[in-house]
């Protein structure tokens, strides 16, 4: 048996049916504070999923999303059989390797940032100099007599075998510390991610707004974009999730600008699409990968997608031959000008070749040899 690891429901569905392929036993869980089993989803607390892991001894254990809640129960079985880590993203920019938050923010966000006073909120441990996270630690485990999760994590990425990245540019940051084997993996692909009516439409009229961001997190470095564009473009700004500072900040900075939408709530995905289609353009403006999905829809909708040249996701994209822009360079040459039919084709070839059907079949036939 193979056992998946969860915090919570989000990608789930596409990790089944992606790993369905395999052909082998597969078993999802998710790890919350109470037991329970909705809709055919198995919820575990730390203690019962440790005891799950002792007397089942599974033969592969996949982590999607590495983080202390799902490392303490692995560490505590005392596991010795096989690890492959799925990162998502936030699981890999932290300090277990190098990052601290306000290195993944831009000029005008750092001072948002420091304005904000988010530091004083976060983890102690985490956002403590490496020097003096041993001191912080052992204080933990006095007080409450187990590891901090920091120190969880630290373990369990010694014990890694395998593991997966959002793309594939991100698998030098992870081998920093990891000596296991690379996999590629996508939680979806283009039959999942794209709805139906969208993939059978052969021209999809967009509008002429701009899509800026894809969350209120401050790693979107929202002003940092409308230094480089004005605030004169037509923008739809999702802020529906994410940090509700930071959220409450855009709101009160951004709301008085009229040729702004400023998305506050949660739409359903067919509404999402829609907004989606009002847009011509897609700015993305993260030093690291985040909102790849939205990326892709982006691409196959035909809307000429900017991203930071620093993002792990520009430099994977430009090495498969996507036709992608450089914020910084490019837009005051191309601003929201439409993509010629040409080349939203060769972005569609592009995402056929890595994201579709077949591609993503192909991969996990052979996830595990």
């Amino acid at each position: 048996m193979n056992l998946h690891i969860f915090h919570n429901i989000t990608f789930l569905d596409f990790a089944k049916q992606e790993f369905e392929l395999t052909n082998e036993d597969e078993k999802f869980v998710i790890i919350t504070d109470q037991e329970d089993e909705i809709d055919d989803k198995e919820f575990f607390s730390q203690l019962s999923l440790r005891e799950f892991i002792k007397i089942n001894n599974p033969q592969r254990i996949i982590i999607h999303y590495l983080d202390g809640v799902k490392a303490k129960p692995i560490i505590d079985s005392e596991y010795k059989g096989y690890i492959h880590w799925s990162a998502w993203g936030a699981d890999i920019y932290s300090p277990h390797f190098g990052f601290s938050k306000k290195s993944l923010y831009l000029k005008k966000t750092k001072k948002i940032y420091h304005k904000l006073k988010i530091r004083s909120q976060e983890n102690i441990v985490y956002r403590s100099l490496k020097l003096f996270r041993p001191i912080l630690g052992f204080a933990f485990k006095l007080r409450y007599n187990h590891l901090h999760n920091y120190y969880y994590v630290e373990q369990l990425l010694s014990k890694v075998n395998s593991f997966s990245t959002v793309v594939p540019t991100e698998k030098d940051i992870i081998q920093r510390r990891v000596n296991g084997n690379y996999k590629a993996f996508t939680y979806g692909n283009i039959k999942t991610l794209v709805p139906e009516k969208l993939r059978k439409m052969k021209d999809i009229e967009l509008g002429d707004r701009i899509l800026v961001g894809g969350s209120a997190t401050l790693s979107q470095n929202h002003l940092d974009i409308f230094e480089i564009t004005g605030y004169e473009i037509n923008a739809v700004i999702p802020i529906n999730y994410g940090e509700e500072m930071y959220k409450q900040y855009l709101i009160d900075k951004l709301s008085g600008y009229k040729n702004f939408i400023l998305l506050t709530e949660r739409l359903s995905y067919e509404s999402y699409i829609e907004l989606l289609m009002s847009c011509g353009c897609l700015i993305m403006n993260q030093l690291r990968q985040q909102s790849v999905g939205s990326i892709v829809l982006g691409l196959f909708l035909g809307m000429r997608v900017y991203l930071n040249a620093s993002n792990p996701v520009y430099k994977f994209l430009v090495s498969e031959n996507f036709i992608v822009f450089d914020l910084q360079k490019d837009f005051s040459n191309y601003g929201c000008s439409p993509l010629t039919k040409m080349e939203i084709e060769k972005n569609r070839k592009c995402l056929s070749d890595y994201w579709g059907e077949e591609s993503s079949e192909k991969r996990m036939r052979n996830f595990w040899d």
